[in-house]
């Protein structure tokens, strides 16, 4: 095997403060839903491992001496969106943009407001069907609003997705999440037989009857709708895959483990809320 690194992309990840998006520059799939979100260093299968849907990588900042830290260099950083795009939507939209942050979205807008919008944008259910012929043979484009209103609504919209999808670790927004409130999940990990080894996952099913997800026998986790089992993200089917990798690698979950796919759980369902939400918002397409 020949292959190189990918510094130039991924050493912007290894500082703390930064988000990605991930998407796909082509598609197989007939519905389009390759877009996610990451702060971390992520491999070309993180989206999908479709031999057309290799995942690409956008920093939403780059760092300088990235790949060479030096107590004596002072690190700088700048947003990843090119001027002609800033000119632009800048006339489009009739705001100032500042190199940092998000702007106050009255007369001021940022790199970080840009990226909520578009990652609003892209999980349009609307968007991904009016645009499904183009999504399957390039990048996704993205339409520029000249309301402001709705430019900070999406925005809004857009951040909630980040904190949802980063399972709250947004590094740009410490605001309360509804992970900080176990009250509000609505799903919880139930043992009705006690195994030999406690939460092995053997056998990954469905029970749409009771709303349970099975890993074996005695152990499930409860209140989860249909639509929630079988979102996708890409070409994988979220809530099936990631037990099923814990199968494969003969995993028993840990306490960690459990509270990490209820978060994955309700994540996903909120999610599906806001999709919903931000079809509402945009009332034509093109969006103007």
């Amino acid at each position: 095997m020949v292959d190189w690194g990918r510094e130039n992309v991924m050493a912007h990840f290894l500082k703390k403060d930064n988000l990605g998006l991930v998407t796909c520059r082509q598609s197989s799939s007939d519905t389009w839903m390759h877009s996610f979100i990451t702060n971390k260093i992520v491999d070309d299968s993180m989206v999908s491992n479709k031999t057309k849907e290799r995942g690409y990588c956008f920093p939403l900042y780059l760092y300088s001496n990235s790949t060479q830290p030096n107590l004596l260099i002072q690190e700088t950083r700048k947003s990843n969106i090119p001027k002609d795009f800033i000119i632009i939507f800048s006339r489009t939209i009739l705001l100032k943009f500042v190199p940092e942050g998000i702007g106050d979205l009255e007369k001021t807008f940022g790199p970080e407001s840009v990226f909520y919008y578009a990652y609003a944008i892209f999980h349009s259910p609307t968007y991904r069907l009016r645009y499904a012929e183009q999504l399957k043979i390039d990048f996704p484009r993205l339409p520029l609003t000249s309301d402001k209103e709705l430019f900070k609504k999406l925005v809004a919209k857009g951040n909630e997705l980040v904190n949802l999808h980063l399972l709250g670790e947004n590094p740009f927004d410490k605001s309360k999440t509804i992970f900080d409130d176990y009250k509000e999940w609505h799903t919880q990990a139930v043992t009705e037989k006690r195994q030999e080894i406690d939460w092995k996952v053997i056998d990954v099913r469905y029970d749409e009857k009771n709303r349970r997800v099975y890993i074996n026998e005695g152990q499930y986790f409860t209140g989860i709708d249909k639509e929630v089992w079988q979102f996708l993200i890409g070409g994988y089917q979220v809530c099936e895959k990631w037990l099923k990798d814990r199968k494969k690698a003969e995993r028993s979950l840990s306490a960690d483990d459990l509270k990490h796919y209820m978060k994955i759980i309700v994540a996903i369902r909120e999610t599906i809320r806001i999709m919903k939400e931000i079809d509402k918002l945009i009332t034509k397409w093109p969006v103007e």
